[in-house]
């Protein structure tokens, strides 16, 4: 599933680290989605797609307040 230029990592692997990241930081990863395989290239890209996530949702939850 993952090219070898990448961290190494199986679709298992794949599989429960992305488990792992919704459980803990309540992330959508979609499995049709094609930049998923881009997202588990590395541990940089993880911590990216984790980032943008948790910002995402943090603007969200901000604007919410704002309009209360």
């Amino acid at each position: 599933m993952f090219d070898t230029d990448g961290i190494g990592l199986d679709s298992i692997d794949a599989l429960e680290i992305g488990i792992v990241l919704r459980k803990q930081y309540q992330l959508t990863i979609a499995a049709n989605d094609e930049r998923t395989r881009e997202h588990f290239r590395s541990i940089s890209t993880l911590a990216a797609l984790v980032a943008s996530q948790r910002e995402a949702v943090h603007a969200v939850n901000e604007t919410t307040r704002k309009g209360e």
